[in-house]
């Protein structure tokens, strides 16, 4: 008997070292754009912890200003804050403080409140003048791929506003004059201002805020009170060593 014998042959196949090194090439590079968005995304989430954060800051100093808490005492003052500037209600940088948030002083756990990327505190700059303003402030990272500030509170720096005079009554006992019911809401007790040439401060202000009472005559003549300066712009340092303020949304940014 016999019995045929087929040879049976298996084609056996494989990636060339061309087609090795495409497969490589394409991996690497969606390795690539994942790690970039992954990067993106995180950004993105600590930008979001930090305005979340100072939301939460605001909300608290508000709530404290609320029921007579001092706004200093939010405030872990250091050699870094402004030393030049004008606050017009002061004539001076009097009564201004700041640099690190004091999250002890406004019941929160200070490191459920510091930069996620740094762990730095956030920035502050508060005055106890007039309406206790305050702002806070933190470094954001993913505002059109550039590093940015982002700077919220409730201070609004005055220009030089001037008023126009409706009537003047300049004797050393009754040092007032009347402005115009447009121009009510423009000045402040203990403003330093100009009225009618003559340097002085704001002593009252009446109920209807149309009648300002001056530390000094400010003369017969009809004419125009005016701040003595530009107020400073904004509450928070730019560096350690520089004296200019930060500003929201600029490239000006804080040493962390």
């Amino acid at each position: 008997m016999f019995i045929d014998k087929k040879l049976v042959t298996t084609n056996k196949s494989g990636f060339t070292l061309v087609e090795l090194i495409v497969v490589i090439s394409i991996l690497a590079i969606l390795g690539t754009i994942a790690f970039l968005s992954f990067g993106w995304y995180s950004s993105s989430a600590r930008d979001a912890k930090r305005s979340q954060n100072l939301d939460d800051i605001v909300k608290a100093m508000t709530i404290g200003q609320a029921n007579g808490v001092s706004i200093s005492s939010y405030v872990t003052a250091g050699a870094a804050a402004l030393t030049t500037g004008w606050i017009a209600w002061s004539g001076s940088l009097a009564g201004y403080t700041g640099w690190d948030v004091n999250t002890t002083a406004l019941g929160l756990k200070s490191t459920d409140y510091q930069d996620p990327s740094s762990a730095a505190n956030y920035k502050i700059g508060a005055t106890t003048f007039v309406g206790w303003a305050f702002e806070v402030a933190a470094t954001m990272e993913a505002v059109n791929g550039t590093k940015t500030t982002r700077v919220l509170g409730n201070y609004r720096p005055r220009g030089i506003t001037w008023a126009g005079l409706v009537a003047v009554t300049g004797t050393w006992a009754n040092n007032t004059i009347k402005i115009w019911a447009g121009d009510i809401g423009k000045f402040k007790v203990s403003d330093y201002v100009t009225a009618n040439t003559v340097a002085t401060t704001i002593t009252n202000i009446s109920a209807d805020g149309q009648t300002i009472t001056l530390a000094a005559t400010p003369g017969a003549a009809l004419g125009n009170i005016v701040l003595q300066n530009v107020e400073v712009g904004w509450l928070v340092k730019e560096t350690w060593a520089g004296t200019a303020p930060v500003t929201d949304g600029s490239v000006t940014l804080f040493p962390y």
